[in-house]
């Protein structure tokens, strides 16, 4: 897979495109929130989703700072390209909401 067109379901206005980590991202947030991402592509983003998401984002790069000191590199940079990723997905996701308290995402995959 090269990537994935996200869609707001409810204009059909192109949101974005995401990477296939990216979107993994996405989709392990969207199975923690009960939905069925290998039957739907059709999926619910509410704000406290995101707020959820950027919280953990925050967690992990406070993480990746830590690990380095505690002689565990390797993992600190997994863990900071980690955060970078979330917070890339919820920045996306949270342009789109504007101000909305949530919205329908739909992708493609291409």
């Amino acid at each position: 897979m090269d990537g994935v067109e996200l869609y707001d379901q409810n204009t059909g206005a192109l949101i974005g495109r995401i990477g296939d980590e990216e979107f993994k991202v996405l989709t392990t947030y969207l199975r923690l929130a009960g939905e069925d991402v290998e039957q739907e592509q059709d999926h619910r983003i509410s704000r406290l989703m995101l707020d959820i998401m950027r919280r953990e984002s925050q967690r992990v790069g406070a993480e990746a700072r830590n690990l380095p000191e505690l002689g565990q590199p390797a993992r600190g940079a997994r863990s900071e390209v980690r955060a970078g990723r979330i917070v890339e997905v919820t920045t996306l996701l949270k342009q789109a909401l504007g101000d909305r308290s949530e919205m329908i995402l739909r992708w493609k995959k291409e």
